[in-house]
């Protein structure tokens, strides 16, 4: 028998099941609050409220005058959730979103508005966005007031099983509908930190095994790997047995790049807005994970890919579910004109008269004067421009 209680308010999205496992291998006798509508099956006996966290009414009277040593809040409005857990606990773990300015890690590319606060991202989304700043305020005030022991922490866009809205499909779909195709953005090198879900279970855990440590703490989770949406690309094809030899890129100005516009998955008003979606790098330190908590990555980013990919294969459901949050509607007419005026664009370019490069060698020619070192004159230059592969 457990000496220890956790409530895991939510437990059976892409992460609780990771948490609510790790929770009750640590000790923990473990109930999850939910509504009932997603059932997954735990490897240990959980208990199950059914309740609504969105309402402050409906959540006291689901959990009556039960008290915990731990509650881990997942699920629901975080401010009702944490209001209401007041001196039902001791300890609090929330997960909400954002990135705290200690673990910035600047990319010099694109300039962050309001005032270059990480936060930019979510504030961009709206009212939405704003909540969920003031929600983490409050729950980190709560600690300030000594009312529990407070760690928050930060989800980006996540991949993996049961994650929302998940961006593999619309790559995967291309793939069993035998297209070998895609439109990338700006070359597909945008960099956004999406954990794999299993890897962002894990500093949860890790702060509950250090409490002191995290206590008052706001980390953002991410994971080591940073791919490029053109690697992620590479990692979903090949995970399908597709050789990345066989696939056509083509790169657009995000702007132009309409029918890939979905790469901007997590951009939750661009198509409500009829306008590209942001796509600024976004990307975390790992520093503050390690030296607090003692993070590393569980699984490998291939590794994750591959378990991704095959969640959604052996899961129709998931797929259904997928197509109706991501809205893409594989244009693949559209998306075929795009790339012929693509290559039509590249033809006038070549056609239009260009002087030439003329390269000298930087170093001293160790037999010659270095004005008469080789040079090589660019005068008709061949690229790679709209043939089968954007190299």
């Amino acid at each position: 028998m457990a000496d220890k209680t956790a409530l895991v308010v939510g437990g059976t999205g892409p992460v609780g099941p990771f948490i609510v496992e790790g929770l009750v291998e640590r000790g923990y006798d473990v109930t999850i609050l939910h509504r009932g509508f997603h059932e997954v099956p735990f490897k240990y006996p959980v208990e199950h409220i059914h309740g609504d966290a969105y309402f402050k009414e409906e959540f006291q009277k689901a959990l009556g005058s039960r008290t915990f040593d731990l509650v881990v809040a997942m699920y629901g409005r975080l401010r009702y959730v944490a209001e209401v857990c007041f001196r039902r606990t001791g300890r609090f773990i929330a997960v909400g979103a954002g990135s705290p300015d200690d673990q910035r890690l600047p990319i010099y590319d694109w300039a962050f508005p309001f005032g270059g606060r990480q936060d930019s991202m979510i504030l961009a989304i709206g009212k939405i966005g704003q909540r969920i700043v003031e929600s983490r305020e409050l729950v980190l005030g709560m600690h300030d007031a000594k009312d529990f022991n407070v760690t928050y922490f930060g989800f980006p866009n996540l991949y993996g099983p049961r994650q929302p809205g998940p961006m593999e499909w619309n790559i995967m779909r291309r793939i069993l509908d035998g297209r070998r195709r895609f439109i990338l953005l700006d070359g597909g090198l945008h960099i956004h930190h999406r954990p794999y879900v299993e890897n962002a279970a894990y500093p949860v855990l890790l702060a509950v095994d250090k409490p002191e440590v995290s206590a008052g703490q706001f980390y953002a989770c991410a994971e080591e790997a940073m791919p490029t949406d053109r690697y992620r690309l590479q990692l979903i094809v090949e995970a399908m047995g597709v050789p990345w030899d066989e696939i056509e890129t083509y790169s657009f100005p995000f702007e132009l790049g309409v029918p890939g516009w979905w790469w901007g998955a997590g951009d939750f008003r661009y198509a409500i807005e009829g306008r590209p979606p942001h796509l600024r790098h976004t990307t975390v330190s790992l520093d503050k994970l390690k030296r607090d908590l003692g993070y590393h990555d569980l699984v490998p980013l291939d590794e994750g890919y591959m378990r991704a990919v095959r969640w959604l294969l052996e899961n129709e459901w998931a797929q259904k579910e997928a197509e109706e949050q991501l809205g893409d509607p594989f244009d693949y007419r559209a998306e075929d004109a795009y790339i012929e005026a693509y290559k039509e664009f590249a033809r006038k370019l070549e056609a239009i008269p260009f002087a030439g490069f003329t390269h000298v060698h930087e170093y001293a020619h160790p037999q010659r004067a270095w004005q008469e070192g080789p040079t090589a004159t660019i005068a008709e230059p061949k690229t790679a421009r709209g043939q089968a592969r954007d190299r």
